[in-house]
């Protein structure tokens, strides 16, 4: 992914708009949908090029979406505010807005200090009130709010002189109007006559444009504030989360609940839609009101991660335990992005390598052995063992079940117990259970494993050579024999796993990882250090002992930029 992971203002997702904690705007611009309106300010998100993602989420992330009140000044000539109206009744603007607000006051006159003193009627249609609903003056708010959509603002006669810098009230009557100067000391500075602060003026109609009104400020307030997060495809437009507060709100801030739980269920629906023909093009945050209002983002930081499979495929790894030998695994970390951790899955089997061709041709087929609730009884099969130490049997097994608890018996060929032993071992995928035992010093000659399944269950794999198994008589019958022999191989014994040359390491490049790797269910984290070296060496699996690893999984956790 060439574009780092977080909000932009644009569709083009250029560095330039990248969007940043502290950044607020005014959401002013109504969005009509027939005669619903929507104040909404847009953020775009890349999405990650990851199609083979099992798993995506956020890590350290915040968003805090803030939502508060603002004073919005209206001209009278914006047309997303203001619909057609009637004309004006009594010579005064005839007003119409598109969407009721609370009005707090309006403004007009050429300079900001000049004062007028106007009234409000409501209007309906072509009546108009003759009695003023309320009165104010220009950039006073007025006493209580103007709620209404249809009126008329009549100007009244108060004006302040600004170029003379004196505060003087206008009074039009029908009479010759005065003018009372509030400051006479300005006012005598300034070279006018004045006498017991009352100012004789012979003044002729005032200038239409002193009396003209050009805006109004209404009180915008968060309504039913809300966030959208909505995946754009070329197919169109998908919500995948939203966060809403109903109501008139006041100061609000969104989400309620911590980013990465709130955005788990879109991220998971992001990650099957990447799968899909009409990937998404883009995420999009939508931050709306029903009302104007202002929009901030005090507390923003995103960080995608991102949990891929770097196994296309199991690989398996044999030893044939001649010298000290190693294979090395080439592992791809994909360009971009920082690796966080890697978890390695899959099984050991010790002194089992060189059983490897023991098993049956498709690796299903074989005796099935399951809890004596089964009536499936005890499977036995002859081994030629030759004169030495024997520290256990390895047998081909497919699970059919999570774990298994199994009693194995080692039987001379006259029937008597060399050893017996009852163990729990888990089975998580197919392979070879190893049934290790303390060194046994064995004559040469032919021995019987015979094998019985309290708990669990699974299938004991025909190998390729020997003498056909043989099932132990259940419940009076007459012993069974399979046509083939099972799959068996004998451990050696005295051989010290951890000791220099035997052991089972892995490493990558000059980082061990882990010096000894026990016979058994293999999960294996890789750290900081060996994950950085992964991008330039391989992963090095060494033994010194006859033995297979198996990785089943290679789950690597990717923080995107």
């Amino acid at each position: 992914m060439n574009t780092a992971f977080g909000l932009y203002s644009a569709t083009s997702l250029a560095t330039s708009t990248r969007v940043t904690a502290g950044h607020s705007v005014a959401l002013t611009v109504p969005q009509w949908a027939g005669e619903v309106a929507v104040f909404r300010q847009s953020f775009w998100l890349p999405v990650p090029a990851l199609p083979g993602a099992l798993a995506l989420g956020l890590g350290v992330a915040q968003l805090q979406a803030r939502f508060a009140p603002l004073r919005l000044a209206l001209g009278f000539g914006r047309t997303d505010w203001f619909a057609p109206a009637a004309p004006a009744a009594r010579g005064g603007r005839r007003l119409k807005m598109r969407l009721p607000m609370p009005v707090l006051q309006f403004r007009g006159g050429i300079a900001q200090s000049n004062r007028y003193r106007y009234t409000l009627h409501r209007a309906d249609g072509e009546h108009v009130g003759e009695e003023a609903a309320a009165s104010g003056t220009t950039g006073e708010d007025l006493a209580e709010p103007w709620i209404g959509a249809d009126f008329e603002v009549v100007t009244g006669a108060m004006l302040v002189v600004a170029d003379l810098q004196l505060a003087i009230v206008v009074q039009v009557a029908q009479a010759q109007p005065s003018l009372r100067a509030q400051a006479p000391a300005r006012a005598m500075a300034a070279g006018v006559d004045v006498q017991d602060s009352v100012l004789a003026l012979e003044t002729e109609e005032l200038s239409p444009h002193f009396a003209t009104l050009s805006q109004l400020v209404v009180d915008g307030r968060p309504t039913s504030p809300r966030l959208r997060l909505m995946a754009e495809r070329a197919s169109g437009e998908e919500l995948l989360w939203q966060a809403l507060q109903p109501g008139d709100t006041g100061t609000t801030t969104l989400p309620a609940e911590p980013l990465a739980d709130a955005w788990a269920p879109a991220l998971e629906r992001l990650q099957r839609l990447l799968g899909e023909d009409d990937p998404p093009l883009r995420l999009r945050l939508d931050c709306e009101s029903d009302a104007p209002c202002s929009l901030s983002l005090p507390g923003l930081s995103l960080r995608l991660d991102a949990e891929l499979e770097l196994l296309a495929t199991p690989a398996r790894l044999d030893f044939d335990g001649h010298g000290h030998r190693h294979h090395t695994l080439p592992l791809a970390l994909p360009a971009g992005g920082a690796p966080q951790a890697l978890t390695l899955s899959g099984r050991v089997v010790a002194d089992a390598a060189a059983a490897a061709g023991a098993g049956g041709s498709d690796g299903r087929q074989g005796a099935l052995l399951g809890s004596p609730a089964a009536a499936e009884g005890s499977w036995r099969q002859a081994l030629d063992l030759p004169a030495g130490r024997v520290g256990g049997v390895a047998i081909a097994w497919q699970p059919m079940s999570d774990a298994v608890t199994l009693h194995w018996r080692l039987l001379s060929d006259g029937g008597a117990v060399l050893h017996a032993q009852t163990v729990t071992l888990p089975t998580p995928a197919g392979g070879w259970l190893a049934l290790r035992c303390a060194p046994l010093d064995l004559q040469a000659g032919r021995t019987w494993l015979a094998v019985t399944l309290s708990e669990g269950s699974g299938v004991w794999l025909f190998g390729s050579t020997g003498d056909p198994a043989r099932r132990v008589a259940v419940a009076g019958g007459a012993e069974q024999a399979l046509p083939q022999p099972l799959a068996v191989h004998v451990l050696a014994g005295g051989a010290d796993l951890a000791a220099g040359s035997r052991a089972i390491a892995l490493a990558v490049g000059p980082h061990s990882v882990a010096t000894t790797l026990a016979p058994g269910p293999l999960s294996l984290g890789l750290d900081a250090q060996a994950l950085n070296a992964l991008a330039d060496a391989p992963l090095a699996i060494s033994a010194g002992i006859a033995a297979s690893v198996t990785l089943d999984s290679a789950r690597l956790r990717l923080r995107l930029p």
